[in-house]
């Protein structure tokens, strides 16, 4: 199920009993190419996957031929990617070499009462596999998120995630596509790509688009395929631009808080977004629903104002100071500071935080340094009353 043929698994058994039984529940239409041997006969030969069965389980606790030595070295080898055991460890684990065997796998958490999935596509999707019934957690080989990969024919793919066929070259569409109504050129170059053509009529060789007869019905036809096929394009063209709108937004935020130093402080939320927003698929209304309530958290830990405070704290400086508006300014860097008196620039300092100039000459701020609107809305600086009125709703007057 994840891009591995049956010829590359091999079943391993220690008894023929057991292999002949096996044999017996395998239909060949569903197991074809899968290798079933006993251990003695597979010496010298290797396999990608091998499934080692290690069947004693009994209450006198016999453990048989697999406490011969050779034997769990040949069974225990054959395995060129991957080994998988099958067995009752209680039994085992009473034999010396079994006992060494199960303790490096359990220092290494290799060794469990059930097995561990994990989708490769959404790496957050465990599963833990203890029957057959649930492998149906995972009947593609991922899980049971729906893969909804945008195909060629503008329709999504409608199984669930697979880890196998990622660029969907060998799944073919149940839905009709433009395809249906449309042949491509086979007198194409290999090296060139097809290309499409409509239809035309067998004796005149007029597209049948253009065709007088049935031309109007051929376009009423075509034009409902196309429609549907572009509102499919639209949506998805929609969804791909709020997918960029919420990484351009957290990209924003996440230079704000490495600036400021409060990184940390938002590194859950930071990783939640990035894990919807770097997903395999279509961007979904469910997951811009996500976005926005993590990004809303966000903005109460680090306001996008950039001042690295709540907004009840914002409000409460700009009370505590009672300036009226237009006497807050920011240096080049973000850094905000207030000028007090008539508002206006008349000497220069330098920034606490970054060392950049500050402050301004004849009422002229130091270049790079601008109204702090983020503090109290005004969009001008207060040195005059002419400019001062401009930070009031003038409509209000």
């Amino acid at each position: 199920m994840q891009d591995y043929e049956p010829e590359q698994i091999t079943i391993l058994t220690t008894y023929s009993g057991q292999l002949f039984c096996l044999r017996n529940l395998m239909p060949a239409n569903e197991f074809a190419g899968v290798k079933v041997h006993v251990v003695d006969k597979y010496q010298g030969e290797e396999n990608d996957i091998v499934l080692l069965s290690l069947v004693r389980s009994n209450t006198q606790g016999k453990v048989g031929f697999l406490s011969i030595p050779n034997r769990v070295c040949v069974a225990l080898s054959r395995a060129k990617k991957g080994l998988y055991c099958i067995g009752n460890s209680e039994i085992l684990g009473k034999i010396k070499l079994w006992s060494n065997i199960f303790g490096t796998l359990k220092e290494k958490e290799q060794m469990g009462k059930t097995l561990h999935l994990c989708c490769q596509n959404h790496p957050e999707k465990k599963i833990q596999v203890a029957c057959a019934e649930d492998f149906r957690q995972a009947p593609e080989g991922g899980c049971l998120t729906p893969c909804e990969f945008r195909l060629d024919c503008g329709h999504v793919c409608t199984r669930v995630c697979h880890p196998y066929d990622t660029l969907h070259k060998k799944y073919k569409c149940p839905k009709d596509s433009m395809d249906t109504y449309m042949e491509t050129d086979q007198q194409s170059d290999e090296n060139e790509p097809m290309v499409i053509k409509l239809k035309e009529c067998p004796r005149c060789r007029t597209p049948i688009r253009r065709n007088l007869r049935y031309g109007s019905h051929i376009n009423r036809s075509l034009a409902e395929i196309e429609k549907k096929f572009t509102e499919q394009q639209v949506s998805d063209l929609q969804n791909e631009l709020q997918r960029l709108t919420f990484l351009a937004e957290l990209n924003a935020r996440c230079t704000m808080a490495s600036n400021s130093g409060q990184m940390t402080k938002i590194q859950g939320e930071v990783d939640t977004i990035r894990m919807v927003l770097d997903k395999i698929g279509s961007f979904t209304e469910q997951d811009t629903v996500e976005v926005k309530r993590v990004l809303k958290d966000l903005q109460e830990k680090i306001p996008y104002t950039g001042l690295g405070i709540s907004e009840n704290e914002r409000q409460m400086v700009v009370s505590a100071l009672s300036l009226a508006p237009g006497h807050w300014y920011k240096c080049p860097n973000g850094h905000v500071y207030i000028i007090t008196e008539c508002g206006g620039a008349m000497e220069t300092r330098r920034c606490p935080d970054c060392n950049a100039m500050i402050g301004g000459g004849s009422h002229i701020l130091a270049s790079g340094n601008q109204v702090a609107s983020e503090m109290d809305g005004s969009q001008h600086p207060a040195w005059s009353e002419a400019n001062n009125v401009l930070n009031y709703d003038q409509l209000n007057l």
